[in-house]
């Protein structure tokens, strides 16, 4: 009764014909947002075509510096990037009050 069932198995799995396609990756994507009223500025790029990949953000970081950031895959050794950052570091000025409570800053 085993051997009936495993050769029905066997039979459809073999009557069905089935086509296993490998399918290459390739693609290119970019987006930039930009909003001047919050200082949000990102920019982003991206193209694959099978194992490699090769892109690159940028965005401009709350102390005022713009980071990018390029990176490539080639399927063998992994993530690898290229940082590099322009601009000098600013940071707010924030007042400090000496006395007791809320640890010296004031709140508006």
């Amino acid at each position: 009764m085993k051997l009936i069932v495993l050769s029905a198995l066997l039979a459809v799995a073999a009557a069905g014909h089935f086509n296993d396609y490998y399918a290459v990756p390739d693609y290119s994507t970019a987006y930039s947002v930009k909003d001047p009223y919050s200082g949000v500025k990102v920019d982003k790029q991206e193209n694959r075509l099978g194992d490699k990949t090769e892109g690159s953000y940028s965005q401009v970081l709350p102390d005022g510096r713009l980071q990018v950031v390029r990176y490539w895959v080639d399927g063998y050794s992994g993530y690898n990037a290229d940082v590099q950052y322009y601009g000098a570091a600013k940071h707010p000025h924030t007042p400090i009050h000496h006395g007791y409570g809320n640890a010296g800053y004031v709140y508006h």
